[in-house]
């Protein structure tokens, strides 16, 4: 996988003794590329919201390749999963 695309939107700062919590999920399965989402909460208020692309691709060649059938059935049964089944849950 080659990143190809980064970006963050940041809505407001975060301090040293804040808690928080992050949250990343994939919104878009291409047929080359994986589009993730991600944002950083302190409580009910948003921080923080991102997307990193990703291409799946020949490491040599460098040449965009289909997303393989197994990664895409893993990254399907993960996203089904809720939060604390996942293990993403801040306790």
């Amino acid at each position: 996988l080659f990143a190809v695309k980064s970006t963050l939107e940041y809505r407001a700062p975060a301090h040293f003794d804040d808690w928080l919590d992050i949250g990343t999920r994939v919104a878009r399965l291409g047929r080359s590329s994986l589009v993730f989402e991600l944002g950083i909460w302190r409580d009910e208020q948003l921080l923080t919201v991102g997307e990193l692309v990703y291409v799946y691709a020949d490491a040599n060649e460098r040449q965009s390749q289909p997303l393989p059938d197994w990664l895409r059935e893993k990254i399907r049964a993960f996203e089904r999963q809720s939060p604390v089944e996942s293990g993403t849950h801040a306790e």
